[in-house]
């Protein structure tokens, strides 16, 4: 009698390999971001039909085949499970305290930096005939969890003109990097340059040797400034998928400043 091909064994493989490879995709929208829970549905679909696939392999062999094979991909399903796991719920984790950062109350240190056009840019540019500034510093243009941030940004923009709040992206990535990307996604705000690191260093968001080939970069943080500097509120994530999102600061631009501020 000849054998039936096992098909679930296949298919959940193949679910789970792809569950896998497109957490860059989902990354890209907000509701994804933070926690992957499309990537872990997959992969829990995939195992679920290799399981299925082996009880047919083992229980009916004279009909399904999938002995062999189906274990072997089962393995190495758990080896892909277990890996993704591991950067999910700890080297994603692995962010540096930045208990030296700006804290609310306190005045942000100034800066000039080049932005995407190569026009150099000061903190007091950006305060001026303003209500104050977002500074949103992100690791770089090859992160899909960073570019999902500025595009949800780049999406509200409007409402934060209409409050007078100025928004920028600092990062590592060369003026001419930064413009491409601005071109490709259309950001329409200033992403300015630091590939030395100092602005990084000074507001303490470095993330050292977090960078390609072990470069120094931004670890994710966010500081809403008002007109004279001072901070107002700041996000400093303990994981490097879950960003701002823009209602949390249209919130806190919604509520009084402290006094004396």
């Amino acid at each position: 009698m000849k054998r039936k091909w096992n098909w679930p064994i296949w298919i959940g493989f193949v679910v789970v390999v792809a569950g896998l490879f497109s957490y860059e995709f989902f990354a890209q929208f907000p509701i994804t971001r933070d926690f992957p829970w499309a990537n872990f549905l997959l992969l829990g679909i995939g195992i679920a039909l290799l399981i299925i696939g082996l009880f047919r392999a083992f229980g009916r062999p004279q009909v399904y085949r999938g002995k062999i094979f189906g274990s072997i991909f089962a393995a190495i399903a758990v080896l892909l499970v277990a890996f993704f796991s591991y950067v999910i719920f700890y080297v994603l984790h692995q962010v540096p305290a930045s208990a030296g950062a700006p804290h609310v109350g306190q005045k942000a240190p100034d800066f000039f930096l080049l932005d995407q056009n190569g026009k150099p840019v000061g903190l007091g540019d950006l305060l001026s005939n303003s209500n104050g500034a977002l500074l949103i510093f992100y690791r770089g243009f090859w992160r899909p969890l960073c570019n999902s941030e500025l595009r949800s940004f780049q999406h509200r923009l409007s409402e934060f003109d209409a409050r007078g709040i100025r928004v920028v992206g600092i990062s590592v990535d060369p003026p001419e990097v930064s413009r491409r990307q601005s071109q490709r996604l259309g950001y329409t705000f200033p992403l300015l340059s630091d590939p030395e690191t100092k602005v990084i260093r000074r507001y303490d968001v470095l993330h050292p040797g977090a960078g390609p080939k072990g470069a120094d970069i931004a670890r994710p943080a966010e500081f809403l400034l008002d007109s004279n500097s001072v901070v107002r509120w700041v996000n400093l994530t303990d994981n490097i998928a879950v960003r701002a999102r823009p209602a949390q600061v249209l919130e806190t631009l919604n509520q009084p400043s402290p006094a004396g501020q």
